[in-house]
């Protein structure tokens, strides 16, 4: 997948999240059985800390809700150190069954490299493996009216990349072989974000 298509998959994931929003704004539906379930969006800014200093990133997530359980998929921008397209699934959890309430919750996938030229090698050629990420936290939600929510949250968030360096070495004679360097990264971070749930 190159990132022309990762690019125009965020574009209609953001467009379908507004327009099923626009159009189902009765999202909660109150069966016989006293079952809350619908639609939800979410999207979110927030603050990386690490051993590289500060950085920023911007998520995505949509899905779906039944009471005090939801789950969704994921789609955002990272900066920290190496930037990168994280797609994930999240799962949260409300721990209370009001409007305001706390809630944990719990995101799993992999990155895509989107590298900048100042973060690439200046020598040789780069491939990067798309490697595990997670992010694991807690957060408060402030409820406004049936469908709006502030969302605040703290957390533990980690990604990974693995590098294929293509090394140019002098040849006296050839043909001769390409070397070949392999680096893994992992990135472990504090995160703080903010955001704004659509219902």
């Amino acid at each position: 997948m190159d990132m022309y298509r990762i690019l125009l998959f965020a574009i209609i994931i953001s467009l379908t999240s507004f327009n099923l929003y626009a159009q189902k704004k009765d999202a909660s539906v109150n069966t016989g059985n006293g079952c809350k379930c619908g639609f939800q969006s979410l999207l979110q800014a927030g603050l990386l800390e690490g051993a590289s200093g500060p950085s920023w990133n911007i998520q995505t997530i949509n899905g779906a809700y039944y009471k005090t359980w939801s789950a969704g998929i994921g789609l955002g921008l990272d900066h920290y150190t190496m930037r990168t397209i994280p797609l994930f699934l999240d799962i949260r959890k409300e721990l209370l069954r009001r409007n305001r309430t706390p809630f944990l919750y719990a995101d799993g996938g992999i990155h895509f490299d989107w590298l900048k030229t100042k973060e690439k090698p200046g020598w040789g050629s780069s491939d990067y493996d798309r490697r595990f990420y997670y992010d694991l936290g807690a957060g408060y939600k402030i409820g406004f009216g049936r469908r709006d929510a502030l969302l605040v949250s703290a957390g533990y968030t980690m990604k990974t990349l693995r590098e294929e360096r293509g090394v140019i070495i002098q040849c006296v004679a050839p043909p001769c072989n390409p070397s070949n360097d392999y680096y893994s990264y992992t990135f472990s971070r504090l995160t703080f974000k903010v955001g704004w749930q659509f219902r």
